[in-house]
């Protein structure tokens, strides 16, 4: 079977796995990384055993515009999240003065911003 559309979701909850959501209907499940990102348009070719609808193959029809690159919500955040607790970190260890924190944490999360477009342009 075939499905059509935009991806307005990604859960990447399970290591190994993700699954994908197109125009916030269904969601159809695959293996690994996801190889697109929200805002996406793709067509799905899957298999429906039961409930679940499990991923063949992911065209990509046309790039999405959104500003995130491949970043699902969850893992933006999780990723933010993670440099507060690094810059946190280093302020505990003496690393840095109190008044570094903010600035330590955004430029942790630029190099991340940098590695993820730098991995996305290297593909």
């Amino acid at each position: 079977m075939e499905i059509q559309g935009v991806i307005t979701k990604i859960s990447t909850k399970n290591p190994g796995k993700y699954a994908l959501s197109i125009d916030g209907a269904e969601w159809y499940g695959g293996f690994g990384a996801s190889p697109v990102k929200k805002g996406d348009e793709v067509k799905i070719t899957y298999t429906q055993n039961g409930q679940w609808k499990n991923i063949q193959d992911v065209v990509l029809l046309k790039a999405g515009t959104s500003s995130q690159g491949s970043m699902d919500d969850n893992a933006k955040q999780r990723r933010i999240l993670d440099c507060i607790l690094s810059a946190d970190s280093d302020f505990r260890a003496g690393v840095i003065k109190k008044e570094e924190v903010f600035d330590h944490a955004v430029s942790l999360w630029d190099m991340i911003q940098t590695i993820d477009l730098l991995q996305r342009i290297t593909v």
